[in-house]
């Protein structure tokens, strides 16, 4: 009996020793979220977790403690297995850091760590625009059948109508420049997980390969963090693309998105007119608006050029050293720079020479 007793004891103080270095979910998420949080983002005891903490805490990369999170996420809005937080967080931490598929979807972190530079898209309004009316006129008119009839093409019209997609002009060009210059593509959404992964598996670069042979990385809303002490929207903080959690550097990564409120390093992002198809399809819209959508990202492509070639040919520039002047902030003062008379070239020689020319914050 007093055997059984010691045993007993041991086993109690090994799990106690355990769970008090095992890193746990009160450890890193915000449990009871503090007044900067939009509470709304949050329901079902999806507790935000702060991602720098828990990779410091397991001694894990930034972009493993944000697939953490996504995994958690998915675990606790299963609800054929309905389980506490706690048990969704550990099955979490666990398949991240035991498991060979530990990414959801694809992630080819040794590309995006051997990359020259990583251009991140967003998808709705940037590369694609999935919520129109001009698709229902026939096939030259979407590339994506959906197939759900969740879309109303306007409020005088009550009925249901298939959910068609419909690419941005020019998204495989740009996709091409940018891995022949060694860049990295990766694809961000705030889509949730259903729609997202829906788009993803019908998404083909060509007749022979799907798009997930073309990047490397997919992200989506899952993967949006709330980060301390940033407040957008009346005081209140919103889940955001994150981009430090991609490239901790901070020095070789861009993302182009219509919506720049979902980001908040603004120097990092290039801000992009959002693609509207019922515009830029429809017959009596002038040939100028078309030209204009057409050239959308043919005109990021060019801008990503002429930054490699300034990244490469001046030794300890970075790529972000480069770009900052089509950056959020950095359009701004090239556009005034122009406006006086001087020419283009002109105005990047400027800016570069005298980088405290820009607005570092908002």
């Amino acid at each position: 009996m007093k055997k059984v007793l010691f045993v007993l004891l041991i086993t109690c103080i090994l799990m106690s020793y355990t769970s008090l270095f095992a890193t746990r979910l009160w450890d890193v998420a915000l449990m009871h979220p503090p007044k900067w949080v939009n509470l709304f983002s949050y329901k079902n005891h999806r507790y935000a977790i702060e991602i720098r903490k828990l990779a410091e805490m397991e001694k894990m990369s930034l972009r493993d403690a944000l697939e953490v999170q996504n995994h958690y996420y998915d675990f606790v809005m299963d609800r054929a297995n309905r389980t506490s937080p706690e048990v969704c967080f550990q099955k979490a931490l666990a398949r991240v850091k035991n498991s060979k598929d530990k990414y959801e979807h694809v992630w080819k972190q040794e590309n995006v760590d051997k990359a020259k530079f990583i251009i991140v898209f967003d998808l709705d309004d940037t590369l694609f625009n999935q919520y129109y009316s001009i698709g229902a006129k026939g096939p030259a008119y979407r590339d994506i059948v959906l197939g759900e009839k969740n879309f109303r093409i306007d409020k005088d019209n009550p009925d249901w109508h298939d959910n068609y997609l419909k690419f941005t002009p020019g998204w495989k060009e740009v996709f091409k420049r940018i891995r022949k210059l060694g860049g990295s593509v990766v694809l961000f959404t705030a889509k949730n997980d259903y729609m997202a992964n829906k788009i993803y598996k019908k998404w083909m670069y060509d007749e022979k390969t799907h798009i997930s042979e073309h990047i490397d990385g997919f992200l989506t809303k899952n993967h949006l963090t709330l980060v301390p002490g940033i407040k957008w929207n009346r005081g209140k903080a919103y889940p955001m693309k994150d981009m430090e959690l991609i490239d901790p550097t901070l020095t070789k990564i861009i993302i182009v998105d219509d919506s720049p409120s979902k980001t908040y390093q603004s120097l990092h992002v290039r801000f992009l007119q959002e693609y509207n198809p019922d515009i830029h399809l429809a017959d009596n819209t002038p040939v100028e608006i078309k030209k204009m959508y057409e050239n959308l990202l043919k005109e990021v492509g060019d801008e990503i050029v002429e930054s490699v070639r300034y990244m490469n040919g001046n030794e300890g520039v970075t790529f972000n050293d480069a770009y900052k002047p089509y950056s959020l902030q950095g359009r701004v003062t090239l556009d005034s720079l122009i406006a006086t008379g001087i020419s283009r070239s002109d105005a990047l020689k400027l800016i570069r020479g005298n980088k405290d020319i820009i607005q570092n914050r908002f």
